[in-house]
């Protein structure tokens, strides 16, 4: 396909900017997908059979997933007496009242209950995620990625704000898989939740804060799931896009390309943070010096955590898929996936690999694609002819007490056209942390 299919074509540059700010319960209600022909992975075997992408397969891969949480809200009802009703019959009425006000308020209290024992890296065994059961998952986007779920304090990370900015709901998904290879994740997939401890290079186990989902982020349209969570494209994601998501105005608040190290004036990675721009000093080359700073179809994910006192450091999983390679290897069509971190340890992203911000020319440059055109592993993710990464975990730092703010950005770059694809899951804290500034210590590592 040749540049032509780069430039804007009856999509016009007057269409307006949906960029509104997604309240929790509201992304639920838009992301609620119905459910034809139930939540049995069985019902769809021919339509999985389908399509580029060919059918399921029923191979092995030693890689590994990761998952999300989810959780429900409650409400109240009040009712107004008329004036005709007798004195009696009004003070009994308003006890019935304050009666029923009383266990419902006392009723949700205890659905949503995080008191008791703080959390405690020495005495956490278990995470409780809210993913819910096959048959019924939550289809929160916060939840899915093990954020906020209900259940004692001791056992879930709650957040202080969290935000999925995504003016189209197509742009994401809750998945209980993606695609259909066979893998050794939830449900015996690949492109699934990870339940499996993480050790890290310290050799702390650190349990999984997921079960059954994970949450996907588009440049383009995601399929409605034909049955509930099961996120299969049978078409290329070579034709995905555009969405309604917002275009322009360059990187969300509090994103920064510019030279963060060295107290800003760069030159030392990971050293002498400025506090505001990027420590990592990955995104200024792509940014300014290629000029590779045209955002399409943005969406990104916000959380404010409160760290634990025994805490220095957070983990999550994460998949990166992209239609723009091979054909547009090193050109400004280049789509990027940043996690911008803002710490007093370390403010900049922390996803990259050679220096640079996680893009197809980065990737692809760090020999990190595990999966190219024709892999059976891309079996009903319309990527069949393009690139992927296998499971890769991102790492950073904390300190102690402090709230930490997370944002997990995706975009087309340079134009709306193909989609790239982001499986995130699996949210979970590290209590020995890592050191920012030493050299692959913090970043990302597969699976």
């Amino acid at each position: 396909m040749g540049t032509d299919e780069h430039e804007d074509e009856g999509r016009g540059y007057g269409r307006a900017l949906l960029g509104a700010w997604l309240l929790i319960a509201t992304s639920c209600t838009r992301e609620a997908p119905s459910d034809a022909g139930g939540s049995s992975d069985d019902a769809l075997a021919e339509t999985e059979g389908s399509g580029a992408d060919g059918e399921d397969e029923v191979g092995s891969s030693s890689d590994s997933g990761s998952e999300g949480s989810s959780s429900g809200g409650d409400s109240e009802s009040s009712e107004t007496e008329t004036e005709s009703e007798t004195d009696t019959e009004t003070e009994t009425d308003t006890d019935t009242e304050t009666d029923t006000e009383t266990e419902t308020e006392t009723e949700t209290e205890t659905e949503t209950d995080t008191g008791g024992p703080p959390f405690s890296c020495a005495g956490l065994l278990a995470y409780q995620d809210c993913d819910g059961p096959p048959d019924d998952i939550d289809l929160d986007p916060i939840h899915a990625i093990g954020i906020d779920c209900p259940g004692p304090a001791d056992q879930t990370i709650q957040a202080t704000a969290a935000e999925l900015v995504a003016a189209d709901w197509e742009s994401w998904r809750i998945c209980k898989r993606y695609g259909g290879y066979a893998g050794p994740n939830y449900d015996d997939r690949l492109w699934a939740a990870n339940d499996d401890p993480w050790l890290s290079p310290d050799a702390e186990e650190v349990p999984a804060n997921t079960s059954t989902t994970i949450l996907a982020l588009s440049t383009g349209p995601i399929n409605q799931p034909p049955a509930l969570g099961i996120c299969h494209e049978s078409s290329s994601q070579q034709f995905k896009g555009p969405t309604d998501n917002p275009d322009g105005g360059g990187l969300p608040e509090p994103l920064s390309p510019t030279h963060g190290s060295n107290q800003g004036m760069g030159g030392t990675p990971f050293e002498g943070c400025d506090g505001v721009n990027d420590c990592s000093d990955s995104l200024h080359d792509a940014w300014f010096n290629q000029g590779w700073n045209e955002p399409f179809d943005k969406l990104w994910l916000q959380l404010a955590l409160e760290v634990p006192a025994d805490v220095s450091g957070f983990i999550f999983d994460f998949a990166y898929f992209s239609s723009e390679y091979p054909d547009w290897y090193g050109t400004k069509y280049n789509d990027m996936f940043v996690v911008w971190s803002t710490s007093e340890s370390y403010t900049g992203n922390v996803v990259f690999v050679n220096g640079a911000p996680l893009t197809v020319t980065s990737l692809e440059d760090a020999g990190a694609f595990q999966y190219k055109g024709g892999a059976p592993e891309f079996s009903g993710t319309g990527f069949g002819d393009f690139a992927g990464t296998g499971w890769y975990v991102g790492r950073g730092s904390v300190v102690p007490g402090e709230v930490v703010e997370l944002t997990f950005f995706l975009a087309d770059m340079g134009d709306f056209q193909r989609a790239t694809v982001v499986l995130l899951d699996n949210f979970r804290w590290e209590c020995g942390g890592c050191d920012p500034s030493e050299v692959d210590d913090c970043g990302i590592a597969p699976v």
